[in-house]
């Protein structure tokens, strides 16, 4: 059994952040691939790229899934990393990065409504939480990149091309990069990339950080706050586990009960899917899809709901360019096969470019907002029955995302299998 410390945890803070490294390798000697541009329903080009995007956080839960322990990404942070990158591929490299994009409309397209995306989700736009985007890009000194690369990721991502010198001091890159992130994230994603990662013959890297810290519509009052017990693979474990009754989107079949709980403003919010069998998680997430998920999320309806919620804190880090590869994006690490000759002219690289690092880092703290909020938040059951409240204990391991309620888009999923907090 852990001990416990009752330190004070906010609301929601999450970050997460994915880079791409670029190095030359052998001259490209790819085929053309097939343009599937077939999505099977009328979906608005934003729709197409939340649909892109929520099916990459499934496929990639999925990969990830047979993991021990806690579970946590940002497919919007994977997605727009990616799309970087696949702004300046050809050939069947493009086809294959769209197929494990879900890109459904035309490349620009793409791009315009990805980014157009992100700036309404991020910065100062007057909604209740604080969401950050930020993309970076940073190319080997004096290499002539293609001027419509360079456009895109200025244009669409905000990310104007910044140089620096990989072949001279790598170290250098490596620290200015490494920082970089911690920036962006408010320090709580540090050395994103290892010493090695980045070297002599690295000629373009692309970084991604989210920012994510948003405080409860219906903060929990600390003082509902106690010890109780975590299902831990078969035992029970001591975890903090918050406690609230009142009136939350929910919906309950025989397999998972589900709540949602908004974030101030009501824009964004946190879902919680709990297996009903203590341990139901792995069937449920063997069955997990991006329809089952939206039939949940779908189905949910108001109602007064007796909530118990464990803190807990998540850091997680995921090998991404096997999660990729087992998708069918084998080219792009493949130093025979890759062309993004999109990026650069070939002769300029001394071969082609394909993909060697790739890294993605999350963390998550959710528990309750301070005190003080929390105690001027008053929880009034008001006169429903107690026999008519919806039970929603999540004392066993369970599923959760963040997603922002206008679009759709899922911007973290994870899972919680010991709170630790």
């Amino acid at each position: 059994m852990h001990r416990l410390t009752r330190g004070r945890v906010a609301s929601a803070l999450a970050t997460a952040t994915v880079a791409i490294g670029l190095t030359p390798g052998c001259p490209t000697g790819g085929s053309p691939g097939d343009d599937d541009d077939t999505t099977g329903e009328a979906l608005t080009d934003e729709e197409q790229v939340v649909r892109g995007n929520n099916d990459l956080a499934v496929g990639l839960y999925q990969q990830n899934r047979e993991e021990s322990g806690n579970l946590f990404l940002s497919p919007f942070s994977i997605t727009a990393a990616l799309s970087m990158t696949y702004a300046g591929a050809e050939q069947n490299t493009e086809s294959q990065m769209a197929d494990v994009l879900g890109v459904g409309i035309a490349e620009p397209d793409w791009h315009t409504h990805l980014g157009g995306l992100t700036r309404d989700l991020s910065g100062d736009q007057g909604r209740g939480y604080t969401l950050h985007v930020a993309n970076a890009v940073w190319g080997q000194d004096q290499l002539p990149f293609h001027d419509a690369y360079v456009d895109v990721l200025d244009a669409d991502y905000g990310a104007p091309l910044q140089t620096t010198d990989f072949a001279a001091d790598p170290d250098a890159a490596l620290a200015l990069i490494n920082g970089w992130v911690a920036d962006h994230t408010e320090g709580l994603i540090q050395d994103l990339f290892r010493t090695g990662d980045i070297d002599e013959f690295t000629r373009l890297v692309l970084a991604n950080a989210i920012y994510f810290q948003a405080t409860w519509a219906r903060q929990f009052d600390e003082d509902d706050t106690w010890a109780a017990g975590f299902r831990v693979e078969g035992n029970y474990e001591d975890a903090w586990m918050m406690h609230m009754t009142s009136t939350f989107p929910v919906y309950d079949d025989e397999e998972v009960k589900v709540l949602e709980m908004p974030y101030t403003d009501e824009e964004a919010s946190m879902v919680f899917v709990l297996p009903v069998e203590n341990d139901g998680l792995a069937h449920v997430e063997q069955g997990l899809t991006r329809e089952k998920l939206e039939g949940w999320i779908d189905g949910l309806a108001d109602e007064t709901a007796d909530v118990a919620l464990p803190r807990f804190r998540i850091d997680f880090e995921t090998p991404l360019a096997d999660n990729l590869k087992l998708q069918g994006m084998t080219d792009a690490f493949n130093p025979v096969a890759a062309d993004f000759s999109g990026i650069a002219p070939l002769d300029a690289v001394d071969g082609a470019l394909f993909l060697r690092g790739l890294r993605h880092k999350a963390h998550v703290g959710v528990g309750e907002e301070g005190t003080e909020a929390a105690a001027a938040t008053g929880v009034a059951v008001g006169d429903d029955d107690d026999t008519d409240i919806f039970v929603f204990h999540a004392n066993h391991p369970f599923l959760f995302l963040i997603r922002d309620r206008v679009s759709g888009a899922i911007l973290f999923l994870g899972r919680v299998s010991e709170p630790g907090a």
